[in-house]
Formats: C-alpha cells, sequence, structure tokens
C-alpha cells in the first residue's frame, strides 16, 4: 500500500485539473483512503493517472517534477 501525498493531480476521466490531493494505491490500484503503508510527498510534482490498457493489468500513476519542466 502506498500514498502519494500533497500532489497536483490531473485525471480528466473524474474532472481532476491540476487539484492538490492525496492518492491511495493498494496493489497497483487508485483505492480509499488508509491509514499506514509507504509515503511519498509529491510536492512540486504532477500526478497523473491512466485507464488499464491491454498492457497495463492496473491503473498506472505517474509523478513529474514541474522543476524539470521549467
Amino acid at each position: 500500500m502506498m500514498k502519494i501525498i500533497n500532489g497536483e493531480v490531473y485525471d480528466p476521466t473524474n474532472g481532476i485539473n491540476g487539484e492538490v490531493r492525496d492518492i491511495y494505491l493498494k496493489d497497483g490500484r487508485v483505492v480509499e483512503k488508509f491509514e499506514g503503508g509507504e509515503t511519498i510527498d509529491a510536492s512540486g510534482m504532477v500526478v497523473m493517472t491512466s485507464k488499464p490498457s491491454a498492457f497495463q493489468s492496473a491503473t498506472a500513476t505517474t509523478l513529474v517534477s514541474t522543476t524539470a519542466l521549467n
């Protein structure tokens, strides 16, 4: 289980467009909030989720440093 906290989240499927949020993952899928697990502080990073494709078995989550884009 993993928490990605403080990331700027983009998820067009769910209408999220650059909101600072926390994302919770279990077995590679986004799940409801939980306590414990590994935490990644994504402050200053963009977090993007994507739907599974034929080549993915679970939801993918990508972190991008916004400082690398400048």
